[in-house]
């Protein structure tokens, strides 16, 4: 990890420009492929450091590549912040993704503002807002789908959406505010696994009666012919199967 990271991640930004003035490079990354930059998003730096590391790296990005005196006195453009804020680590992991999985709030709406892609997906197919439902962070997947239309049926190409990560994770207000905003209770994966599987599972009693509330099938079968009851025996969920 560089000294700018630390600095970065510890909202220091008299440290970030002194690092920036002896030619810290802001695009570098440690051994996960993280930049100062992600490590500023997650652990909710001061929008004042934000702004800085990516016009610092949007600075750095002309002078490499030869873009005039004048060039460089311009303003950043839409696509050269886009391009810095939606590089990602070696997972295909957004500087958004890591704030939404956080719960920074503040630094999911800036970097939206400096035109992040919400719908940018990692390596598994993941957008922002199933790394904010997995970690049960409310505030940010209501602002999400409220303020920013994203879609609460969105699925992977294993057919994973943001209710199965929340139903799995235990989040139940999470998956009620789905539910109550469209999303498919008895949606399945490629397996043909239901949210309520995904909850029986990992033995979250309260989610699995939640999802029963809302008409979830307590008999559908997986590919394997497993139903949400087998699938709670089957790890042991005795809360579950009573």
């Amino acid at each position: 990890m560089t000294a700018l990271m630390h600095a970065a991640k510890n909202s220091h930004l008299d440290v970030c420009k002194a690092l920036s003035e002896g030619g810290a490079r802001f695009s570098a990354k440690d051994n996960t492929g993280e930049t100062a930059l992600m490590m500023a998003a997650k652990n909710g730096s001061t929008s004042d450091v934000i702004r800085f590391l990516v016009d610092a790296q949007i600075e750095q990005r002309r002078k490499a590549q030869a873009v005039s005196l004048a060039g460089l006195n311009d303003g950043p453009s839409k696509a050269e912040q886009r391009r810095v804020v939606d590089a990602t680590d070696d997972e295909g992991v957004t500087a958004l993704m890591k704030a939404a999985e956080a719960g920074q709030s503040e630094v999911v709406e800036l970097l939206i503002s400096l035109h992040a892609n919400a719908e940018a997906k990692d390596d598994e197919g993941w957008r922002a807002i199933m790394w904010a439902d997995m970690a049960g962070q409310l505030p940010i997947v209501e602002w999400l789908v409220t303020e920013h239309s994203q879609e609460v049926d969105y699925q992977t190409e294993n057919g994973e959406n943001a209710l199965m990560k929340a139903a799995a994770s235990g989040h139940w207000d999470v998956c009620k505010f789905l539910l109550d905003n469209g999303a498919k209770v008895n949606a399945h994966d490629r397996e043909y696994q239901t949210p309520i599987m995904w909850a029986a599972a990992a033995g979250h009693m309260h989610v699995v009666q939640g999802l029963i509330s809302f008409d979830a099938k307590v008999d559908t079968q997986s590919r394997t012919g497993k139903t949400a009851l087998i699938v709670a025996s089957t790890f042991g969920r005795a809360d579950v199967c009573k």
